[in-house]
């Protein structure tokens, strides 16, 4: 007996496998890391301005899976849309994440190679 076939279908009614799913997935991921290390390429380094934060939050949201690391600490792409004290210093960017009321979690993301690491703050 042969295990049933996993298909998800498109909003167009077409079906997929879930590899293909997760596939694609993938590609637009890695397509959003591209657009985020573009925009953060034409900011200047240090604290990242007032201005350009909402659109940073939404490319870091897009493409938060794309990094090694951004499953830790239960930490999910909406909770990255709350990032805070954004500075970039090519190829990183460090920010913070309030939890739990006063505990603060800072992170670090390296653009060049694709890895986040976190730590408590103060």
């Amino acid at each position: 007996m042969s295990s049933p076939s996993h298909k998800t279908v498109t909003s167009e009614g077409r079906s997929r496998s879930k590899s293909q799913s997760h596939f694609q997935e993938g590609r637009k991921m890695k397509k959003n890391l591209k657009e985020l290390k573009k925009y953060l390429a034409a900011i200047p380094a240090g604290k990242v301005s007032s201005a350009n934060k909402s659109e940073l939050r939404r490319l870091l949201v897009e493409c938060w899976g794309a990094f090694s690391g951004s499953h830790l600490f239960n930490m999910t792409a909406e909770k990255a849309g709350r990032a805070e004290h954004l500075e970039w210093e090519s190829p990183c960017l460090y920010y913070t994440i309030e939890r739990r009321g006063r505990a603060v979690r800072g992170w670090q993301l390296n653009v060049e190679t694709g890895n986040c690491v976190s730590a408590m703050c103060g």
